[in-house]
């Protein structure tokens, strides 16, 4: 699936919008939906530089007070600068949702 425009986003979100009861039921739309991540911001990761979202940029959703949270500098400062292996990479959830965001691009 692809980044839809925000009319798009909004005629959607408003056909489901009697089934959304709790940001949980929103988690599985983060990855393709901008409005899903302005909506629940944390529950779809905009809060951690390692969540499944593979762009989480503000111009995708995701607010921008998000990047500038302590809990994210927190998270961004304790990742390591190295680089993992192929076979490390391909059993990581998150570097797989990466790729699977990505081929879709």
């Amino acid at each position: 699936a692809r980044f839809l425009n925000e009319s798009v986003d909004a005629s959607f979100m408003e056909a489901k919008v009697d089934s959304v009861k709790t940001c949980a039921d929103i988690e599985p739309l983060c990855s393709y939906f901008p409005l899903a991540r302005a909506m629940c911001p944390e529950t779809c990761g905009c809060s951690n530089p390692l969540s499944r979202l593979f762009i989480s940029s503000s111009a995708f959703g995701c607010p921008e007070a998000c990047f500038t949270s302590e809990q994210y500098r927190a998270r961004l400062a304790d990742i390591r600068c190295v680089e993992r292996p192929p076979a490390e990479l391909s059993a990581d959830p998150v570097w797989t949702a990466w790729a699977e965001q990505f081929a879709t691009e």
